[in-house]
């Protein structure tokens, strides 16, 4: 359970229709609950436990755009010491993103920051030889998919290679830079992009480059 209301909590559903009734007991977990349990999530390595976090925060927060910005660097730099899977960090970084929702000119610092917290503690989820090997089948690839592209006359698709590379070797890319991406119709240009998200050392670098 989800909501706001300490009191609520169902145990059952009936439904009755025509003479026949249909019943239904279950057992539910109620998010408020763990308000008192801050700690036991903090160290738990469940998922879960840090969408249970950012929703407890985004209840509190929800009039306090400051305050939901400074809880949301705070979970979001807590994802990296948890030791999860690429996949369930870029998962929980999508999720915090809707329920942790800000403001634009918070939302713009937020990334900034992320971005420089990132740079600064030299954290990545793909060992170099990963990278390397990634590099490589982009090199072997970009011509013939985006060529590809170019005969099916979809811009969308080399866009869209330029924000996968970036997301795979970043895992955040900040929504300026994908609305740039985007605002180029030019496919020679978004060729170039691709080749330049695979080897910058970090996003304030390809948005150097994007900005030239």
């Amino acid at each position: 359970m989800a909501d706001f209301d300490p009191k609520w909590r169902p145990v059952e559903y009936h439904h009755r229709l025509w003479g026949t009734e249909a019943g239904l007991t279950f057992r539910a977990a109620k998010l408020l609950d763990y308000r008192d349990r801050w700690g036991e999530l903090e160290v738990s390595r469940n998922p879960f436990a840090t969408a249970v976090m950012a929703h407890l925060k985004a209840q509190v927060t929800a009039k306090d755009g400051k305050e939901r910005l400074r809880w949301k660097l705070i979970l979001a730099k807590m994802l990296f010491g948890k030791g999860y899977k690429r996949s369930q960090v870029i998962e929980l970084f999508r999720f915090m993103d809707y329920v942790l929702a800000l403001p634009q000119d918070l939302e713009i610092g937020y990334e900034t920051q992320m971005a420089d917290f990132e740079e600064g503690s030299k954290l990545t989820y793909l060992s170099r030889f990963e990278q390397r090997a990634m590099e490589r089948g982009i090199e072997q690839g970009i011509d013939k998919g985006i060529e590809k592209g170019i005969e099916q006359g979809v811009v969308a698709a080399a866009r869209q290679s330029v924000v996968d590379v970036l997301e795979t070797r970043f895992i955040r890319v900040p929504r300026r830079i994908i609305a740039g991406v985007n605002r180029i119709a030019d496919v020679k240009k978004l060729r170039a992009l691709v080749r330049t998200a695979a080897v910058v050392e970090n996003v304030k670098e390809f948005e150097r480059h994007l900005s030239a």
